[in-house]
C-alpha cells in the first residue's frame, strides 16, 4: 500500500516537472521566433525607412506611399515581452499620430555630415519617446540624431560592458543622451549599484553627458536619489517628479509625451552653464501642458 502511494506521488511530481520543462521549452521558443520576427521586420522597416534619408517634414501622403511598400502585416504581429516597449507598438501609435519615421536598428550606419552636430542617444526602452522628439527638433535645429538602445537594460549590465566607450568612439558624438533606470526602480539598492554607475560615468569622461532619469510610475525604492548622488546635479535629469500620460503598460510615456518630455529636458540643458550643446528654436510652450506635466 505505502509502495503504491508512494508511486502515485512519484508519477504525479514526475508529470508536474515534465509540463514545467514543456512549458519553459515553449516560452523560450517563443520568445526566440517573436524577437527574430522582430528584428526582420525592423531590417525591412529599415529599408523603407532610414533615418538619415526621410526628414520629418515628409507629407502625410509620402509617408503613406512609402508604407504600402512594406510586405508586412503589422496587426498579426506580437511580441512576447513584459514590461517592455515593442518597437512594433511604437510604430503603429507614431505613424497614427504624428506620422514619423521608426527608430534605426542595430545595424544603422550613419553617414557624418561635418556642418552638424551629433546626438547619441541611448540606454534602456524610455529612449524611444526622446528619439521621435529630437527627431521633430532637427527641423529647427543643425545636429544628426543616432539613437543605439538595449531595451530591457540596467545598470549592472551597462558597467560590464565598454558599449558607451565603443559608441563615442565609433560616433564621436558632441552630446550623448543616456537613459537608464527604468528597468530596476523596485530593486534593492547597494554600494554595488553605486559602483557600477561610476563605471559608466569612467565610460563617458571628456563627452557631453547627460542621464536622464526614470520616469517613475510609482516611488521607487531609492535608485533615483543613488544614481542622481553618483552623477550630479549638473549632469542627472530628473524625470521622476514629471506627470505623464501613460502608454497601455502604465510605464512609459506615450509618444506624444515625449515631445514635452523632451522639450523639459532641452530647456533645462540651456539653462545650465555644464554644457555646450545649445538647442535652437524651441518651439512656443504650451502652459497648460507644463502646468500638467510639472505641477
Amino acid at each position: 500500500m505505502r509502495f503504491r502511494t508512494f508511486f502515485i506521488r512519484a508519477s504525479i511530481l514526475l508529470l508536474l516537472i515534465c509540463i514545467g520543462i514543456l512549458f519553459l521549452k515553449y516560452r523560450l521558443e517563443t520568445y526566440q521566433l517573436s524577437s527574430q520576427l522582430m528584428h526582420n521586420t525592423l531590417d525591412k522597416l529599415e529599408e523603407q525607412f532610414p533615418v538619415d534619408s526621410i526628414e520629418v517634414s515628409s507629407t502625410d501622403l509620402e509617408f503613406e506611399e512609402k508604407l504600402k511598400e512594406v510586405p508586412i502585416n503589422f496587426d498579426s504581429i506580437q511580441i512576447f515581452a513584459q514590461n517592455l516597449d515593442s518597437i512594433l507598438e511604437v510604430f503603429q501609435e507614431t505613424y497614427r499620430l504624428q506620422k514619423m519615421p521608426l527608430p534605426s536598428t542595430s545595424n544603422q550606419k550613419v553617414k557624418f555630415d561635418p556642418k552638424k552636430k551629433r546626438i547619441l542617444l541611448t540606454g534602456d526602452s524610455m529612449g524611444d519617446c526622446l528619439f521621435f522628439a529630437l527627431l521633430n527638433l532637427r527641423k529647427s535645429n543643425s545636429f544628426q540624431v543616432i539613437y543605439k538602445p538595449w531595451y530591457s537594460s540596467k545598470i549592472s549590465q551597462w558597467a560590464s560592458r565598454q558599449l558607451l566607450t565603443d559608441y563615442i568612439q565609433k560616433y564621436r558624438p558632441h552630446l550623448v543622451i543616456f537613459t537608464l533606470g527604468s528597468n530596476e526602480l523596485f530593486f534593492p539598492i547597494s554600494e554595488k549599484k553605486a559602483q557600477n554607475v561610476q563605471k559608466i560615468l569612467q565610460q563617458v569622461e571628456g563627452t557631453e553627458f547627460v542621464w536622464v532619469g526614470p520616469p517613475n510610475w510609482k516611488k521607487d525604492w531609492g535608485l533615483d536619489s543613488l544614481v542622481h548622488a553618483q552623477v550630479g546635479s549638473s549632469h542627472y535629469f530628473v524625470s521622476k517628479d514629471l506627470k505623464f500620460k501613460r502608454r497601455g503598460d502604465g510605464a512609459h510615456p506615450t509618444i506624444a509625451e515625449g515631445t514635452h518630455w523632451t522639450d523639459t529636458l532641452a530647456r533645462w540643458m540651456n539653462k545650465s552653464v555644464a554644457y555646450e550643446f545649445h538647442f535652437e528654436n524651441l518651439p512656443p510652450r504650451n502652459a497648460e501642458v507644463y502646468q500638467r506635466l510639472c505641477p
